[in-house]
């Protein structure tokens, strides 16, 4: 009886030392040598379809950095840009999660070098190959026989503050106007014996009404692009036949907004627009190189006002003819020689390798009647935009 006794015992010793050790070995296959790990996210990739592309050229200055981008255990990913103009470009932005990075302001003639470094949710992170690509060289404005532009624009009255209803002279000055521009060169003309430019002719139509054609001898020389000459732009200064209500800018009237604007763009010199009338000095519609900051100055002051040009950055405009990398350049007048900006007069053009793209001009005037008492005030605006174009 007492063998029976000790052979079931130690048959349940050994069935509990096997439980044991069934458990032992079940808590060592989930020990830490065993655990999911989480994996290091792919690093940034980019393929054929990725802007700017790797080693190219003439690349405008605004671009659009893409990459792509993956986890394998589907982490959401950060990034971290690095961009410059040295081989070991520093951060420029951080916790990005679009794999798109719009860059501005670029300078010409300039390469630059990035990379994106992606992080995971657990602060793994991969960091792709870094890329170069090259600006342009610095814009130059394009000048050859046969090109053409082909704008449309439109003139409107902006915060109108009238005495009362608008008479019938003051909404023939206030009307909006659309209108339409075509540009040309026409020729290389020799000014003054020695100077060689190239005559661009303008076309304007109003509404229905095509205006006088104008002319302006431009060429590019040395430091930039100069306006020589120009004939047939509305130059004059005071009408000859006061209207019933005129529009009355720094002590000057104007019996149409076509006339005012073309004395503001061009600062033109009162007169008889049948005159070919010389710059003197020669008016420096562009500086080069063309920079970001780059501040120049287009009349002197007492020619007939002091004005300057400053490209204040650059911008994609969107077009009929397509879209365009632009330098924005502003306008600065000093129309009452005063020593300082004018702050009731502002504008801007737009201008890339195929030329003007986009011009706008804002100016708070007065409306006066024959007895020069103030009827009103407003803003005039007037905008246009490139539509079409050929360049040879």
């Amino acid at each position: 009886m007492q063998g029976k006794v000790t052979a079931v015992s130690n048959h349940r010793i050994m069935l509990v030392c096997g439980f044991l050790a069934i458990i032992l070995v079940f808590a060592a296959g989930c020990g830490d040598d065993d655990r999911i790990v989480n994996s290091d996210p792919h690093a940034p990739i980019f393929g054929a379809f990725h802007l700017p592309s790797n080693m190219s050229t003439d690349n405008p200055l605004t671009v659009s950095l893409s990459w792509t981008a993956s986890d394998p255990d589907d982490d959401p990913l950060e990034f971290k840009l690095l961009f410059g103009s040295t081989n070991q470009p520093p951060v420029m932005d951080s916790g990005l999660t679009d794999t798109t990075y719009e860059v501005t302001n670029l300078a010409p003639n300039t390469r630059y070098y990035w990379r994106v470094v992606a992080t995971d949710t657990t602060g793994r992170s991969a960091v792709s190959a870094t890329r170069y690509f090259e600006t342009v060289s610095s814009l130059v404005y394009p000048v050859a026989v046969g090109n053409r532009w082909e704008y449309t624009g439109i003139m409107y009255a902006d915060s109108l503050d009238l005495d009362g209803p608008p008479s019938e002279p003051i909404q023939t000055l206030i009307d909006t106007i659309d209108w339409s521009s075509v540009v040309e060169v026409m020729s290389g003309d020799t000014l003054r014996d020695t100077l060689a430019t190239f005559r661009f002719r303008e076309q304007v139509t109003e509404e229905t009404n095509v205006l006088p054609e104008s002319f302006s001898w431009m060429a590019n020389a040395g430091s930039g692009f100069w306006a020589y000459a120009y004939k047939g732009l509305a130059a004059k200064g005071t009408p000859v036949r006061p209207m019933a209500v005129n529009i009355l800018f720094n002590g000057e009237l104007f019996s149409s907004v076509y006339e005012l604007r073309e004395r503001i763009l061009n600062c033109t010199i009162a007169g008889s627009a049948g005159d070919t009338t010389f710059w003197d000095p020669p008016a420096l519609s562009l500086k080069y190189p063309l920079a970001v900051d780059s501040q120049w100055t287009y009349r002197p002051e007492g020619s007939p006002w002091r004005m300057d040009k400053r490209a204040v950055g650059t911008v994609e405009v969107q077009t009929a003819a397509g879209t365009f990398n632009c330098y924005r350049i502003q306008r600065l007048y000093d129309i009452d020689d005063g020593g300082s900006w004018d702050e009731d007069i502002s504008g801007y053009d737009y201008v890339a390798d195929v030329g003007l793209i986009k011009r706008t001009l804002r100016i708070t005037l007065l409306l006066v009647n024959v007895y020069a008492d103030t009827v009103g005030t407003y803003d005039f605006v007037d905008e246009c935009i490139l539509t079409a174009y050929g360049l040879q």
